[in-house]
């Protein structure tokens, strides 16, 4: 006994596509939500730099700071974040 099939309706095809599309743009979101989110904490890191500089006070500053030491870092801004740095490339 075979089962009778009936003509797909516009309908369901529709929601095929939905919910076969639904996923990417969920992800699109998310990946701009974390953009921004990463964005906004390197603001923040930077104003925190910034004022941590200005309360040392000049004389307290030297030439560069701790940025630029790492010889694995290919700019002095990736520098300022030590701690992602490899242990070897911070001992020489």
């Amino acid at each position: 006994m075979l089962a009778q099939t009936s003509p797909t309706a516009p309908d369901d095809i529709t929601h095929v596509i939905q919910i076969a599309l639904a996923p990417a743009f969920l992800l699109t979101a998310l990946a701009t939500l974390l953009n921004v989110f990463s964005t906004r904490l390197g603001r923040v890191a930077d104003k925190v730099d910034a004022a941590s500089s200005h309360l040392r006070g000049p004389a307290q500053t030297k030439q560069g700071g701790s940025r630029g030491n790492c010889p694995t870092c290919a700019d002095a801004r990736s520098c300022s974040m030590s701690r992602w740095c490899s242990p070897r490339s911070a001992a020489s």
